[in-house]
């Protein structure tokens, strides 16, 4: 694949079967302890730094060739494709909760729920504690909110941009390896290590971002094309990121963390600089890809079902903790099909009259 033929693929193949993965690292780390001995099998919210470097990579993507094509990024069009992207069932999601707890608010989750609800409104739970089945969506503010700055950064700044990136990333890596830490503890209190958005930081979005503005340049794609253009590139990268979650390092994950995220940025780019990579079979089977086209309503509903399906899974007398990753896997993927037709998918056909038009 030579430049020309790269920014003209307008879907790249293998995207989806890694969101697959990425969803179900999710979904093991949330019904299982993993296995003594083995600490990648302990670190399934790995799959979230998976997410982040694939939204740096795609949103990134799509608007430097906005930029190309059209003339300019529009910010408007922008902001109307994400919110029928994500709003539909995230807010669908609060609203049916609001009733039920105010119907039901003797129920255990009423009342942090409420507590939480003005940060889940508005995408800031990230920086706040939960104790709900929602605290998986700190990831989903974080992404929120790089939206929220990173278009129009790029817009006004171009190249420059990436100044601020830097800057960014640099706070990431003091952050990960504790020097901001008495800072941080008078900011958010003592126990701020425990938030999640504290020990993922925003630098696996940045590292995506950086993967697609280089290989939208065509001496940056020249160099990862050279680095990576080997079939055998992606496996060899993803064995890389297994062996480096295997580091033995005790919890949090700490600066080895940043290591994986770069390891993922790496398998991503391995995956799009040509489309018949050494892992394609593998992640473009039908199941993984599907897996991927319905990731969302499985990350912002597993939880819910998991509770769910804890009756089900104690009548069948599944006492193996990969039995009830199954079972929650299965279930929360089939309420997620239900959820994109009948929701999402009417949204996501929308999406088109917001599509640029052409060069003014």
């Amino acid at each position: 694949m030579d430049h020309a033929t790269f920014l003209a693929n307008r879907r790249f193949g293998s995207l989806d079967g890694l969101r697959g993965l990425a969803v179900a690292a999710v979904v093991w780390h949330h019904t299982q302890r993993g296995f003594a001995g083995v600490p990648a099998s302990q670190r399934g919210y790995l799959g979230v730094d998976l997410f982040f470097v694939l939204s740096g990579f795609l949103i990134t993507t799509l608007l430097l060739r906005e930029r190309d094509d059209h003339g300019r990024i529009g910010l408007g069009r922008f902001y109307a494709r994400r919110a029928l992207r994500i709003f539909p069932l995230y807010y669908g999601l609060l609203l049916v909760l609001i009733a039920l707890f105010l119907v039901r608010p003797q129920l255990l989750m009423a009342a942090p729920f409420f507590e939480d609800l003005p940060h889940l409104a508005t995408y800031t739970t990230n920086w706040v504690p939960s104790s709900t089945f929602l605290v998986i969506a700190w990831s989903l503010a974080a992404e929120e909110q790089f939206y929220l700055a990173w278009p129009p950064t790029l817009k006004v700044l171009g190249a420059s941009a990436h100044w601020i990136l830097g800057a960014v990333f640099a706070i990431g890596v003091a952050v990960g390896v504790g020097v901001l830490d008495p800072l941080l503890s008078n900011v958010f209190g003592p126990g701020f290590r425990s938030l999640d958005m504290v020990q993922a930081t925003f630098n696996p979005i940045v590292l995506g971002v950086w993967v697609a503005s280089l290989l939208h340049a065509p001496a940056g794609f020249a160099k990862l094309r050279a680095l990576l253009g080997a079939r055998a590139a992606a496996p060899v990268t993803l064995v890389l990121v297994v062996a480096l979650a295997n580091v033995p390092t005790p919890e949090p994950f700490g600066w080895p963390r940043l290591v994986v995220q770069v390891a993922l940025a790496t398998l991503v780019a391995s995956c799009v600089v040509r489309e018949d990579h050494g892992l394609a079979r593998l992640l473009q089977l039908p199941p993984l890809v599907r897996l991927g086209v319905v990731s969302y309503g499985i990350y912002l509903l597993h939880m819910f079902v998991l509770q769910g399906t804890r009756p089900l899974v104690e009548d069948l007398g599944l006492r193996v903790e990969g039995d009830r990753f199954a079972v929650t896997l299965l279930a929360a993927w089939l309420v997620a099909e239900l959820s994109f037709r009948f929701l999402e998918a009417p949204c996501l056909r929308r999406k088109e009259r917001f599509r640029p038009s052409s060069r003014a």
